[in-house]
């Protein structure tokens, strides 16, 4: 673990002589196959219809017959753009393993993602009020990046829950110990250390930490006002601006004594 990081080691370099192991072995047992919901296939193809249609609209206006036949490449053309992921709507967006995830990845071959090798987890999230996860970007120890599209995916919340309980729960127990220690763990632009927390410019000891409230667009925190059962705004915390929010609300949870939900409905990242 390095000084600010509360993120996962990187693996040990396997040596050169031992044998990598197979595809399977790799990945572990299959979990799960999650494709484009029915609404979703059905809104590409609606777009790529009212493309084509709009492309011979234009081209009968102008030209008439001729009109529609040299605009019908276009239209033939931006059908099969906006309109593809209908025509592949069977196909896995996300394959979910006991150790990684596939996903699809350039000219039709598939690219598998081990959770061991993900450094920091960041999600990409609906406008309020929906919240929905859109995206997770994960990013692996050397750097590499990659974006798992989940917006129309059939169970996107199992998936984006699969990642966390993959790649961030097992980095609660660590963070806690750090903290514990006095090591500073840094997420994003707020930081976090045995005196409080920072976002930004602006710091709150701990001894000020009031009510921490959680919805599904992320944390709300509250300073301890004057007066028994008093308190004011401090800062709010967006799930989408920091990388491994699950670890921060769990840090965050310890020193506010729990954490408060205004809305009913869970949230896949807690």
């Amino acid at each position: 673990m390095r000084s600010e990081h509360p993120y996962r080691v990187a693996a040990a370099p396997r040596p050169d002589e031992v044998a990598p192991p197979s595809p399977d072995e790799g990945l572990g047992r299959r979990r799960s196959v999650h494709t484009l919901t029915q609404g979703a296939a059905l809104g590409y193809l609606a777009r790529g219809l009212a493309w084509a249609a709009l492309a011979l609209g234009l081209g009968a206006s102008s030209s008439g017959v001729r009109g529609v036949v040299l605009c019908a490449p276009f239209a033939i053309f931006g059908l099969w753009a906006f309109a593809a992921p209908f025509f592949a709507r069977k196909r896995p967006r996300v394959t979910l393993h006991e150790r990684a995830l596939v996903v699809p990845a350039r000219r039709g071959r598939a690219a598998a993602l081990s959770f061991e090798d993900v450094d920091e987890v960041w999600f990409e999230l609906e406008p309020v009020p929906s919240c929905a996860v859109r995206a997770v970007r994960l990013v692996e120890h050397g750097g590499k990046k990659h974006r798992v599209a989940l917006d129309g995916v059939d169970g996107a919340d199992r998936v984006a829950a699969a990642i966390v309980r993959a790649c961030s729960f097992p980095l609660v127990a660590d963070a806690r110990r750090a903290l514990a220690a006095g090591r500073p763990l840094r997420f994003g632009g707020v930081r976090v250390d045995a005196e409080g927390i920072a976002v930004g410019r602006a710091r709150l000891p701990w001894a000020e930490l009031g009510r921490v409230y959680v919805d599904p667009a992320g944390l709300t925190l509250f300073r301890r006002g004057r007066g028994r059962g008093r308190r004011r705004f401090w800062r709010a915390i967006t799930f989408d601006r920091v990388p491994h929010p699950t670890v921060l609300a769990a840090l965050l949870s310890d020193r506010a004594r729990g954490l408060v939900r205004t809305r009913a409905e869970t949230s896949a990242i807690l």
